[in-house]
């Protein structure tokens, strides 16, 4: 009896821990906190359909009691062959907006910051993490831990509250849905941007996003996060309104499928009056298909190359179109660039040339082999395109160039020990060019 007694009791232990044993992900917070653990005035209780996670304020002063507060589970399982993005699905009722997700796996740390969440919450929100550049993202993590901030500029204070966690999963990619118009009507929702490199994102009013930059990076950015996407076979101008109270005199666009491509437009620089600054997006090889992922760049660069600078813009709308809005010049050339060895262009620089004079320096920061189009110049007829190279750095025979018409038609090309390339003209083709010879015996 004693025996079977002993038997029954094992059981019903190895039952109870079968329970409530860990599971990968999906994690659904169906009655179970899923094995996380709050700490650091922070803690997480399971309830029917989401657990509930508080960030305590000791002082009562809405600041929590720490700057670090963890949601942690330490033996999470999860699979990262599952995919690269974490769908976390929250209502956050605090005033929040970054989540670090930390990874640790025998011991090390790598931190994952994400500045998409939106605050105050009246209905649960999916977020999509990306940890493709997270160091651990690899094999099976064991521990991850997900820590609330204030902001990215003020990621040392945390407000304190309540905040619903729904599900957490691992997937592939961001599910997107089509859309080519943001207008940020509803002051809680980023209609999926996130800022990154010093920028601060709000939205103090209706109908605009507001940007703080900081001068803290020379490639201060605003993020598509992958939650829309567009039709870019349709779709190949962008037109931003904005208002740019700052220094900042170019708008890039960066299409980052296959490899990183980018179109720039020059914009008005401390102004108060709202100004539609069009990107072509033709040259770009890569934006085509439906993408889900892309983003600008708001650089001051005089010509000498980037610099971090600080300032506010307001961005009003972001709209895609199938035709340009500006009227069409005579011709159009784009300057591209490589490098042969596939890394940067070790400090090297060229500057894209119109009649003589700059439109722009420019270099390879990224990596790869591909031709990357750095600029595109539209002028008018009797111009003259040309490029410079600037030998400023190491390595410049890994180094080319080449211009390229509307067409996709190289029609010069450049290396260090051949030069520069050829000057291209715009011609007219219905201009009439008549030479004449002849010759008379008096």
């Amino acid at each position: 009896m004693n025996k079977l007694y002993s038997i029954a009791i094992a059981l019903l232990l190895s039952f109870n821990f079968t329970m409530f044993s860990q599971t990968a992900p999906p994690w659904d917070f169906n009655g179970t906190d899923e094995n996380f653990v709050g700490s650091n005035y922070s803690n997480i209780v399971a309830g029917d359909t989401y657990a509930t996670y508080t960030i305590s304020s000791p002082n009562d002063d809405g600041n929590g009691g720490s700057a670090n507060p963890n949601m942690k589970n330490t033996d999470a399982m999860i699979d990262t062959s599952v995919g690269n993005y974490i769908a976390l699905t929250i209502k956050n009722t605090t005033g929040n907006t970054r989540v670090q997700v930390i990874t640790t796996v025998n011991g090390s740390n790598s931190f994952t910051s994400f500045d998409g969440i939106s605050a105050n919450d009246a209905d649960f929100v999916t977020h999509y993490i990306n940890m493709s550049g997270n160091a651990n993202w690899s094999g099976t993590v064991g521990t991850i831990n997900f820590r609330f901030k204030e902001s990215a500029s003020n990621s040392q204070n945390v407000f304190s509250g309540e905040i619903f966690v729904d599900n957490i999963e691992i997937v592939e990619a961001i599910p997107a849905t089509a859309r080519i118009d943001y207008t940020f009507d509803n002051t809680s929702d980023s209609e999926g941007f996130t800022s990154a490199n010093g920028v601060t994102m709000s939205q103090p009013v209706a109908g605009e996003l507001h940007l703080d930059i900081a001068a803290q990076s020379p490639y201060p950015k605003l993020e598509q996060s992958g939650l829309y996407s567009v039709d870019a076979d349709t779709y190949k101008y962008v037109q931003v309104t904005l208002v740019n109270n700052s220094p900042k005199n170019k708008l890039t666009f960066v299409s980052p499928s296959g490899g990183n491509e980018f179109s720039t437009s020059e914009m008005a620089i401390n102004s108060a009056e709202a100004q539609t600054v069009e990107i072509d997006l033709t040259a770009l090889t890569n934006w085509s298909g439906v993408q889900a992922s892309w983003w600008f760049q708001l650089v001051e660069n005089a010509g000498d190359g980037a610099t971090a600078s600080a300032g506010e813009m307001d961005i009003q709308q972001i709209l895609f179109a199938s035709e340009s809005i500006n009227p069409s010049s005579d011709c159009s050339f784009s300057l591209q660039i490589r490098d042969t060895y596939g890394d940067t262009w070790n400090g090297n620089t060229i500057d894209f040339l119109v009649n003589g004079t700059s439109v722009g320096n420019y270099t390879q920061d990224g990596s790869g082999t591909d031709w990357l189009t750095v600029s595109t110049a539209d002028v008018s007829f009797g111009d003259v395109v040309s490029a410079s190279y600037n030998y400023s750095g190491t390595y410049p025979g890994e180094n080319e160039w080449r211009i390229v018409d509307a067409d996709g038609t190289v029609v010069s090309t450049g290396n260090y020990y051949d030069g520069n390339g050829d000057a291209v003209t715009c011609i007219d083709p219905t201009a009439i060019n008549f030479a004449a010879s002849a010759t008379t015996d008096g």
